[in-house]
């Protein structure tokens, strides 16, 4: 199947605009630098907090606890905090600033949809925090010592998995903030969402911990696809079957929220009034 002429244009298009967006949150971010570094030393707490938290506890539990040891909830939480920074994006609340001062109107108005504005204003903004992350990390590693030494394949399927992470979470994201259509306020939409991802992902307790048919529920919703299955490509053994699966479910969530976001666009645009000053 050939790529049409117009299909063809419409691909540099995007093309260039993933660029340019990119482009001009990755300067924003180098310009604001300090803000961006004082915010992802605050974020270090909080796996530092929960690693201390397990690590006491398994030790406590004869070095054990879920099944991993002192070492490898080390190594769960060092992934943790890459993972967390290299998958950041526009939080839902962007879009209850967007509806209550009327910046979506001008968004609306340009030629590029404003999903698309935000994976790659994204995405420029994550590579400034992967140049900050990789010495947080290199600390952690110092500090903990984690039971950590993935084989170079595992690495790149980290890297893909972290890929679809990122957009999985964008498209989430945006998919909350589009309830504002109808509300104009998303605070009580986007706690709810992202109380569900916090206890469902991994973030707050490694899906390990859970009860089984907690985990199982788990593996099939969405949510430990937005963080924990990267973590446990690097610090779990994994078969090459369970490998291609988590990737497949993935790649499956990116493209069903895709199609329901696009549905939700579809209608929601229809109720748009512009506010602000």
């Amino acid at each position: 199947m050939s790529i049409t002429s117009s299909e063809s244009g419409w691909l540099r298009r995007h093309a260039s605009a993933y660029r340019a967006f990119a482009a001009l949150d990755f300067k924003s971010s180098v310009q604001y630098r300090w803000p961006t570094l004082l915010g992802m030393l605050a974020l270090l707490t909080e796996p530092v907090v929960y690693l201390v938290v397990w690590t006491t506890v398994a030790d406590g539990n004869g070095g054990t606890i879920g099944g991993l040891t002192a070492g490898q909830v080390s190594a769960y939480y060092v992934v943790w905090t890459l993972v967390r920074n290299l998958t950041a994006g526009y939080a839902p609340m962007v879009w209850e600033i967007r509806f209550r001062d009327g910046t979506l109107a001008d968004l609306l108005m340009r030629p590029i949809h404003p999903v698309h504005a935000d994976i790659a204003g994204g995405y420029g903004f994550n590579l400034i925090r992967a140049v900050i992350a990789l010495p947080q990390t290199v600390l952690m590693v110092v500090l903990f010592q984690p039971d950590l030494s993935p084989s170079l394949p595992l690495v790149a399927v980290f890297v893909v998995s972290n890929v679809l992470t990122y957009l999985l979470r964008a498209i989430l994201f945006c998919a909350v903030g589009a309830i504002g259509f109808w509300t104009t306020r998303v605070d009580a939409a986007s706690r709810v969402y992202l109380a569900f991802e916090l206890l469902l992902s991994g973030r707050l307790v490694p899906i390990g911990f859970f009860p089984a048919w907690l985990a199982t529920t788990a593996a099939w919703l969405p949510f430990r696809y937005t963080f924990g299955f990267p973590i446990e490509v690097l610090t779990t053994t994994m078969s090459t079957s369970d490998l291609c699966t988590g990737l497949a479910r993935q790649i499956a969530w990116v493209v069903v929220s895709s199609v329901a976001l696009s549905v939700v666009w579809r209608f929601a645009v229809r109720r748009f009034d512009a506010v602000g000053v």
